[in-house]
């Protein structure tokens, strides 16, 4: 899971260096689906480390959006709440379903001075 932390963050900083002309991040705002990997405290702990390391992020904020996962089931044509249900449609009870969101982590915004 470490790693998986390690790398978002890589991921992050790479899309916030790539910002041309700016003096420091004033706010990175992330979605995030509730079926990601991303566990939000985790990642909130991460970054205040990584405000006292990096220059460009001090006094910045993080703010992390969470996307409800849905899914869609083939059979009954219904979309529902993946969390609460799994991957068995409440509506039909079959498990001929696919996760439509709620897995990705998107760089949703990034505020610079």
């Amino acid at each position: 899971r470490c790693m998986n932390y390690i790398f978002l963050r890589h991921l992050l900083y790479k899309a916030v260096k790539e910002e041309s002309d700016f003096k420091k991040i004033k706010k990175v705002t992330l979605d995030t689906g509730d079926v990601s990997f991303l566990i939000p405290s985790y990642f909130e702990d991460c970054y205040r480390w990584d405000i006292k390391k990096e220059i460009f992020l001090i006094d910045s904020s993080l703010e992390i959006i969470i996307i409800k996962a849905l899914s869609f089931c083939r059979n009954c044509k219904n979309t529902f709440s993946n969390v609460e249900n799994k991957t068995i449609c409440h509506n039909c009870k079959k498990d001929d379903t696919y996760l439509l969101l709620g897995r990705d982590i998107i760089i949703k915004e990034i505020e610079v001075e």
